[in-house]
């Protein structure tokens, strides 16, 4: 594997011990989706995750939204 920019952590993506995920702020040690070494550098993969935090992104505004207005009351 030769990837601009992740030469220094070549070894550890080949062992699979590098992943990322996407977790909620309030419990980050819960992910809400994972992505492994294995299938980090395919483009679905990378797709789905970007999608999966654009749509809890919106989410969590729409609940913050909707905190605010019932505390305004």
């Amino acid at each position: 594997m030769n990837i601009k920019g992740f030469e220094s952590y070549e070894r550890e993506i080949a062992e699979g011990n590098i992943a990322i995920y996407l977790a909620s702020a309030k419990t980050p040690d819960k992910p809400i989706l994972s992505i492994n070494a294995e299938s980090l550098f395919y483009p679905a993969s990378v797709c789905k995750l970007f999608y999966m935090a654009c749509f809890y992104d919106r989410v969590q505004r729409k609940e913050l939204i909707l905190t605010r207005k019932i505390g305004e009351r």
